[in-house]
């Protein structure tokens, strides 16, 4: 089955990622132990998709541990498991894979082959632009921007951005938290510039990790505070090291006057 958090780490992680005040060094270290435990346990199960998108979560939420989670004793799985997704032609898992490898290894993204097999990938997004399948465009298109920063621009995809503003209202609308959380992720990443009013879905994330704390899920709550610090993220940069989460702080806050936000939600 599932393992339970107890509500005790539950209470502690939710303070940790940002939904209130802060927390005992010796609370943060339990969050991180409990945390790293079971992700130790998709480790042992050589289980190449659930370790490297554990540990992409993880790395985004304690981005100054990801020393602790021994990934280079996983490096030869999940680069076997990412040569087998283009031998056997299953690209999109391959750009998936890839995403997650660059940023938990970025020394060694050179062994991925990513120049030479760009105009294979890159046929992904173009089938999805093709098909009007937008939410697959838009996941396709972060990965590809983060694998591919100078290739895939703005200007590129500006001209969908009325179909992909359509579906974020959609999820909104539908109160589909997460879906609208990831695609706040998405925007941040390909549309940098773009101002966004997100009161609405930063409380539907929150009321969304609640109901994930109650019932326990470990995958669950994990996607629920990565989708809250996406969310309330300043802005998501794009490194040599894979990506990074600009929080703004509170001071920053207060001497800032923000821009008016577009208006994706009708209310």
């Amino acid at each position: 089955g599932v393992e339970r958090l107890s509500d005790v780490v539950v209470e502690e992680l939710t303070k940790k990622l940002g939904l209130e005040c802060c927390v005992e060094e010796e609370e943060l270290e339990q969050i991180w132990e409990k945390m790293k435990n079971i992700y130790k346990g998709y480790f042992e199960s050589s289980a190449s998709n659930l370790i490297s998108t554990m540990a992409f979560n993880l790395k985004m939420l304690f981005p100054d541990r990801a020393s602790e989670l021994e990934l280079e004793k996983r490096w030869d799985l999940l680069k076997r498991d990412y040569e087998s997704y283009w031998e056997d032609r299953q690209i999109w898992q391959m750009i998936r894979a890839g995403k997650e490898i660059k940023v938990l290894f970025p020394d060694q993204v050179d062994e991925l082959k990513l120049e030479e097999r760009y105009e294979r990938m890159k046929m992904v997004l173009d089938g999805f632009i093709e098909d009007e399948d937008w939410e697959n465009v838009l996941q396709t298109a972060e990965a590809l921007k983060i694998l591919f920063p100078d290739k895939i621009s703005e200007r590129d995809l500006e001209e969908y951005w009325e179909e992909f503003k359509s579906l974020y209202q959609g999820y909104c609308k539908r109160e589909k938290w997460g879906m609208a959380a990831s695609k706040v992720r998405n925007f941040k990443i390909l549309f940098p510039n773009k101002i966004l009013e997100l009161d609405n879905v930063i409380e539907g994330v929150k009321n969304e990790l609640r109901k994930e704390m109650n019932k326990g899920d470990v995958w669950g709550i994990i996607t629920g505070v990565v989708n809250i610090k996406t969310v309330l993220a300043e802005k998501i940069k794009i490194t040599d090291q894979g990506l990074e989460l600009i929080m703004q702080d509170e001071e920053d806050f207060e001497d800032s006057i923000p821009e008016r936000p577009e208006r994706l939600i009708n209310t």
